[in-house]
């Protein structure tokens, strides 16, 4: 064997998920990918020249390295609330996911708050209205519900 050859350290073999990994986590490092930035599979994919799977895996790890947060807790929280499977597995994809979360959280979620308010800027004057005392009404409906949440315990158990 040569001389030279002796002294050359051996040729690191890393799958293409290792090489998106260090590629994306040196875009982090360096500042080029803004914290809160959306990173889309499927654009970076395009532009690393590989197919969605190793950039999925370089995603897992940089998840799991805590370097990236894929979506807050309490995106993760409603969203297997409202698809918990009754009778069987469920199917994940993030397209399902983007959409619930996007559906369900945004607009839905975001509507009501915006109805909520415009209702308050047109009977209260912008305030929301303090609290008061409770009249009959609300207090048959306060006894309604608790006997209603006990029933539902008891069965429970």
């Amino acid at each position: 064997m040569p001389a030279a050859l002796v002294l050359e350290e051996p040729l690191e073999r890393l799958t293409l998920g290792e090489r998106a990994y260090a590629r994306i986590a040196d875009l982090l490092i360096s500042g080029r990918l803004a914290p809160g930035e959306k990173l889309s599979l499927r654009g970076a994919a395009e532009v690393l020249g590989v197919s969605i799977m190793p950039v999925r895996a370089a995603v897992s790890r940089l998840v799991a390295d805590k370097a990236l947060e894929v979506a807050p807790a309490d995106y993760w929280r409603y969203y297997l609330i409202a698809n918990a499977p009754e009778s069987s597995d469920s199917n994940f994809t993030w397209e399902h996911f983007a959409g619930v979360i996007n559906k369900d959280l945004a607009d839905v979620l975001g509507n009501f708050v915006n109805r909520v308010t415009k209702f308050c800027v047109a009977r209260f004057d912008g305030v929301v209205p303090g609290e008061g005392e409770y009249g009959d009404d609300e207090k048959a409906l306060i006894a309604e519900l608790d006997r209603r949440i006990a029933q539902y315990a008891e069965h429970m158990e």
